[in-house]
């Protein structure tokens, strides 16, 4: 038992790991015996401004590796700016691209970013669904602002 006496928390494991690597890899460290991950217990995987950055394969390699190793014991927060085909997507695509985080597919790959992959929510959805996970819910910034922050916490 790793428990800490003094706050009662079992520890927590930062690890490093390029994402664009098999997610076998990623799993290979998760389960060392240095960090003991246990796949049969549940666990919340936090992905917070991650795939934006990821080709749209690697994404969806990561996804379903999560969703099959772990089953109903994986719960995903993610958490990806959705471009939308808008003028405020058009104008935060330009500003990513002159930025160097969007980039066209290189010559001999059609895989682009997940940022520029799924411009919309359901299309974000269906990412996870096609992945193996088996309920999804979703929503844009402002119905988590309408529905989650409390009405005296958005005075």
């Amino acid at each position: 038992d790793d428990m800490d006496t003094e706050s009662g928390l079992l520890p927590y494991h930062l690890i490093g790991h390029d994402l664009r690597l098999p997610p076998s890899h990623l799993f290979a460290s998760l389960q060392s015996s240095h960090h003991g991950f246990d796949p049969s217990v549940p666990t919340l995987f936090v992905m917070e401004c991650v795939q934006m950055y990821m080709p749209e394969s690697s994404a969806m390699s990561l996804l379903t590796a999560i969703s099959s190793m772990c089953g109903a014991n994986a719960l995903l927060a993610l958490y990806d700016p959705i471009l939308g085909s808008d003028g405020f997507g058009r104008v935060m695509e330009q500003h990513l691209t002159r930025a160097g985080v969007v980039a066209p597919p290189a010559k001999d790959s059609n895989d682009q970013l997940c940022l520029t992959a799924s411009r919309t929510l359901d299309s974000q959805l269906d990412r996870l669904v096609g992945c193996g996970w088996n309920t999804v819910v979703g929503c844009d910034m402002l119905a988590a602002y309408d529905t989650v922050v409390e009405a005296e916490q958005r005075r």
